[in-house]
C-alpha cells in the first residue's frame, strides 16, 4: 500500500476504534424476525440476542475477528491501550487484553436498570429467554433486575439513564497510562472513527498528538480521515473504510 503504518518505530500505541470496525445490523434489518421485535416495540432486545449469536463464516464478525488479529499483529509486542466507541462487544473475542481496553459507550451484551449492571454472563440467559418466547409467537416479556425488580434495557450510551460505572474503572487506568506517554515515541492509530461521540477519542487524540512532540496520528477513515493543520507534520490521513485497511493489510501480510 502506499500509506503505511510504521509501529515499529514507536515506544507506545494508543489505538482508537470507531464504527467501521463495529457491527452495521443490516442484515438484521431485513429479516421478517427483526420486523416482529420492532413491531414489539423491543429493537434493542433483538439486536442483543443477535451479537450473541454465532454466524456463517462470510458474515461482517468473522471480517471484523480477521481485521482485529491483524491489528494484534501490527501491535506486537508494544506497550498498548485501546479505546472504542463500539457496543458490540466484538474487541473482547479478540485476544486483547481486558485491562488495556476501554469501551466508554457500553455494551449491547450488558443489561442495566436504573441502579445495576449485569455482565454479559449475567445477561445471556434472560436474552435466551426472550429469544425463546419469540420463537414460541409470544411478545417475550421484558426481563427484570435480580437485585431490584426494575426493568432492564441494554448498557448503552444514548439510551435513557445509561449507567456509566461498568467502564469508569477502565478509563480511570486509561487516563494514568495515556499522562505516563508524554515526551515518549507514541503511535497514535485512529481506525474508522466519525463523528458520533468525537470527544472521547477524535478530538483528545488530536490534543495528544498536539502535545506530545514525539507521537504521530494515523487517521483510516471512509469518509472523515482529515487532520487538524497544527498536527499536519505528524500526521497521517488515510481515506479507507478502516476494515476494508486491515483486511488489506491482513492479505499483504504488511
Amino acid at each position: 500500500m502506499e500509506q503505511e503504518i510504521d509501529i515499529r518505530s514507536c515506544d507506545l500505541v494508543l489505538a482508537g476504534i470507531g464504527e467501521e470496525l463495529g457491527e452495521d445490523y443490516r442484515e438484521l434489518y431485513q429479516t421478517a424476525e427483526y420486523a416482529r421485535w420492532k413491531e414489539w416495540g423491543l429493537e434493542q432486545y433483538a439486536k442483543a440476542i443477535w451479537l450473541g449469536r454465532q454466524r456463517g463464516t462470510d458474515s461482517r464478525r468473522e471480517r471484523i475477528r480477521k481485521a482485529y488479529a491483524r491489528l494484534r499483529e501490527m501491535i506486537g509486542e508494544k506497550p498498548y491501550f485501546i479505546v472504542s466507541l463500539n457496543t458490540d462487544g466484538y474487541l473482547y473475542e479478540a485476544g486483547f487484553d481486558p485491562q488495556q481496553m476501554v469501551m466508554p459507550c457500553g455494551s449491547m451484551r450488558m443489561l442495566q436498570c436504573s441502579r445495576h449492571i449485569l455482565e454479559p454472563e449475567e445477561a445471556a440467559p434472560l436474552l435466551r429467554e426472550m429469544e425463546e418466547q419469540a420463537a414460541a409467537g409470544r411478545r417475550p416479556e421484558i426481563p427484570v433486575c435480580p437485585v431490584c425488580g426494575e426493568p432492564l434495557v441494554c448498557n448503552v450510551a444514548g439510551g435513557e439513564g445509561y449507567l456509566e460505572d461498568a467502564y469508569l474503572p477502565m478509563w480511570q487506568a486509561y487516563t494514568r497510562w495515556l499522562a505516563a506517554t508524554l515526551n515518549r515515541r507514541l503511535c497514535v492509530l485512529e481506525l474508522g472513527v466519525g463523528f458520533a461521540y468525537p470527544s472521547v477519542i477524535r478530538f483528545p487524540f488530536e490534543k495528544t498528538v498536539y502535545y506530545n512532540r514525539k507521537a504521530y496520528l494515523y487517521r483510516v477513515h471512509g469518509r472523515f480521515p482529515q487532520v487538524p493543520e497544527e498536527i499536519g507534520g505528524r500526521s497521517m490521513s488515510i481515506r479507507e473504510d478502516a476494515l476494508e485497511f486491515l483486511l488489506r493489510e491482513e492479505r499483504d501480510g504488511r
